[in-house]
C-alpha cells in the first residue's frame, strides 16, 4: 500500500506540473514578442513585419527589432539560438531560408533548424529588360543566350535571395549560360538595369512596377501560376514554354523546440491578421497578396522549394 501510494504521489506531481506547463501556454503571451528582422528597415520585409504588428491581437505587443548582416545570417542565428519560449520570433525571406545551405550561407539547412509559424504574403517575381532592349519576348532572349553562352549579363540582388533564385531556375530550365552580377538590393539592380550596366535582371513585380509604367523598363515573362493582375499583359514562364512557377513569400519563424501551444496561438492570431480586410488594402498597395500558410503547410511549401533549389545549388553559391 505505502508503494501504491507512493506512485499515487509521483502521478499527481507530474499531472501538476503537466498542468502548470499547460496553464502557461494557456496564457501566452504575457509580455511582449520580439521579431527579429533581418534586413534594414524599410525594406519590404521590414515594412510587412510592422504591418503586422500593427493588426495583430494578442494583448501584447510585436516589437519588431532589425538586426542585419552577414547576408541576414546574423539576425536568423539570433533566433535559432534563443530560447523557445515564442518570445523571440524571425520574420524572413521564405526563398532565402531555403537557399541559405544551398547558396554556402549556413552549414545546415536553417529552415529545419527553426520552426515554421505561418506564412502571410506572396509576391510574383519577373524578368525585366531595359525599354530599348532588343529582347522583345522572353524567347528573344533564350536565343540568344544560347547562341552566344556567359554573354547576357543578369542583375541579382545578393547571393541566394528571391532573385538569383528566379534567375537560376529560369536559366537551369531553359538550359542557358548566364553571367550573374550581384547588386546590394533592387534600387541598385533596377539602377544597373536602367543605366545599360547590364542585360536583364530578375526582380519583384513591387519593385519594378512604376517603372514599366512610366516606359523605363519592360517585363518579359512573370513567376506566378497565373497572369498578374498588375501586369495582365505579361505572359507567365509557363505560357512562354518555361516550366517554373514560384510565388515569393514571406514568413514568420520560431525557434526550434517552441510548443505546439504556442505556435497554435500564433498560428490562429496570424490568420485573423490575413483575413483582416484592412490588412489586405495594406498589401494591396505594395502589389503583395495576403497568401496565408497555416505552420504545417507552410513548412510543406518550405520542403518544396528546398527541393526545387537543390539543383541550382551550383548557379548560386557563393563563392569563397
Amino acid at each position: 500500500m505505502k508503494r501504491m501510494g507512493a506512485v499515487i504521489a509521483v502521478l499527481l506531481t507530474v499531472g501538476i506540473i503537466f498542468n502548470a506547463g499547460l496553464a502557461k501556454a494557456d496564457n501566452y503571451p504575457t509580455k511582449s514578442i520580439k521579431v527579429v528582422v533581418p534586413y534594414s528597415a524599410g525594406g519590404g520585409t521590414d515594412t510587412i513585419a510592422r504591418a503586422i504588428g500593427k493588426f495583430v491581437e494578442l494583448n501584447k505587443p510585436f516589437v519588431v527589432t532589425n538586426i542585419t548582416g552577414g547576408g541576414a545570417k546574423i539576425g536568423t542565428m539570433e533566433v535559432a539560438g534563443s530560447k523557445p519560449d515564442g518570445y523571440t520570433l524571425l520574420m524572413h525571406s521564405v526563398t532565402a531560408v531555403a537557399s541559405g545551405y544551398h547558396a554556402g550561407l549556413y552549414d545546415t539547412k536553417i529552415w529545419k533548424d527553426l520552426k515554421p509559424v505561418a506564412s502571410m504574403t506572396s509576391m510574383v517575381g519577373c524578368i525585366a529588360v531595359k525599354a530599348d532592349s532588343p529582347y522583345k519576348t522572353i524567347g528573344d532572349l533564350i536565343a540568344f543566350a544560347k547562341a552566344n553562352p556567359g554573354k547576357v549579363s543578369a542583375g541579382v540582388s545578393g547571393i541566394g535571395g528571391g532573385a538569383h533564385i528566379i534567375v537560376a531556375v529560369f536559366a537551369d530550365v531553359a538550359g542557358v549560360k548566364l553571367n550573374y552580377v550581384p547588386f546590394a538590393g533592387a534600387s541598385n539592380t533596377r539602377a544597373a538595369l536602367m543605366g545599360g550596366h547590364v542585360d536583364m535582371a530578375a526582380a519583384f513585380i513591387s519593385e519594378v512596377y512604376d517603372f514599366v509604367k512610366s516606359g523605363n523598363l519592360r517585363v518579359l515573362a512573370t513567376t506566378g501560376s497565373a497572369r498578374s493582375s498588375d501586369l495582365p499583359d505579361v505572359p507567365t514562364f509557363q505560357e512562354s514554354g518555361i516550366d517554373f512557377v514560384l510565388h515569393h513569400r514571406n514568413g514568420i519563424f520560431a525557434p526550434k523546440g517552441t510548443s505546439d501551444d504556442v505556435i497554435k496561438v500564433l498560428d490562429d492570431a496570424l490568420q485573423l491578421v490575413a483575413d483582416n480586410k484592412e490588412f489586405q488594402n495594406v498589401l494591396k498597395g505594395m502589389l503583395i497578396d495576403s497568401a496565408y500558410l497555416s505552420s504545417d503547410d507552410f513548412t510543406v511549401e518550405l520542403e518544396k522549394l528546398d527541393k526545387m533549389i537543390e539543383p541550382i545549388a551550383p548557379l548560386i553559391r557563393a563563392k569563397k
